[in-house]
């Protein structure tokens, strides 16, 4: 038998066995991107995987790192909002870029109820036990099935008030407000796993922006007040930060909110513009006719940027 026969019949075993192998072209020497909506670039086999992926920043996400030599296993690894990347040198040279198993790391068995559907429009995988069903089953075969994904961990189950799926390298998620076509999302297990060890934070900082990338491409907003819950007359504060794509703050972002009071008509006012820490606040008076959630939804305006937020607080006595 040739050695290329060989290779061949060794590389479709490893992908029986639920190894998972990040196609891309041959990296080519100084190859680099950089992302401004984290700050970070993707370079040489990792650029060339992520690149070759068509669904990369639907299955990936962004680089949430650079690319490090990590502590304990002395490989090179990236991490991206979904998930990380590892190299291994010694195999081919499109070949050496894989994911790992987040799904296996951070999953915890029997932490969350199951939900039993039905054969109809489910898959069975004999290799785990589990089956996969309906739109996540679609979006399974669509998006790479168990090469990408690996096999199934878990069955349907309730976690965080949503509907999810573990894999072996991935969390499926159902967000039911987003438009037909769009309600399975991958969620974000690059972020959390590098939380999740306690993964130093200085990694995540930007590093070599370049000259000319733009300041803000994006807002991220973020709201809260000072009492979770309150009577149902007296103060309330809140409280919104405003940052750039890069966790930067933003400052002079024009800001103003809707407050919906159980059994009250809505009330609206402005806040001032975000400081340099890119914070802003303002207190008003609650004068609720009865307990209940108390909804505050804060819009944010900086040039061209829009973006919307909502916070609440309880009405308790």
């Amino acid at each position: 038998m040739s050695a290329g026969h060989r290779l061949t019949i060794f590389f479709v075993i490893f992908l029986l066995l639920g190894g998972s192998v990040v196609q891309g072209a041959k990296a080519q020497e100084g190859e680099e991107r950089y992302f401004p909506e984290t700050g970070h670039w993707v370079r040489g086999d990792f650029l060339a995987a992520y690149e070759g992926n068509p669904n990369s920043l639907k299955l990936y996400g962004y680089p949430i790192t650079e690319k490090f030599t990590e502590a304990g296993s002395n490989r090179e690894v990236q991490y991206f909002q979904k998930v990380r990347f590892e190299l291994d040198p010694n195999a081919p040279a499109t070949l050496r870029v894989r994911l790992s198993p987040l799904g296996e790391f951070l999953y915890e068995a029997g932490k969350s109820p199951t939900l039993s559907f039905s054969p109809v429009g489910c898959r069975n995988f004999p290799q785990t036990g589990f089956q996969v069903c309906f739109s996540f089953l679609d979006f399974f075969k669509k998006y790479g099935g168990i090469i990408q994904f690996g096999y199934p961990i878990s069955n349907l189950e309730w976690e965080n008030n949503r509907m999810v799926q573990y894999f072996q390298r991935a969390r499926f998620e159902w967000h039911g407000a987003l438009p037909l076509g769009q309600r399975v999302v991958l969620g974000d297990l690059g972020i959390e796993y590098f939380e999740f060890i306690r993964e130093d934070p200085r990694l995540r900082l930007p590093t070599n922006i370049p000259d000319n990338v733009p300041g803000v491409l994006r807002l991220k907003l973020r709201a809260y007040v000072a009492s979770a819950v309150t009577a149902r007359q007296g103060e309330q504060t809140l409280f919104v930060l405003v940052q750039d794509q890069n966790l930067q703050p933003v400052d002079n972002v024009q800001l103003k909110y809707i407050l919906r009071l159980p059994s009250s008509p809505l009330r609206m006012g402005l806040l001032p513009s975000t400081d340099q820490n890119g914070i802003s606040k303002v207190s008003f008076w609650v004068d609720a006719p009865t307990q209940g959630i108390a909804l505050i939804e804060v819009e944010a305006l900086f040039e061209s940027f829009r973006e919307r937020t909502i916070t609440e607080f309880q009405i308790w006595w």
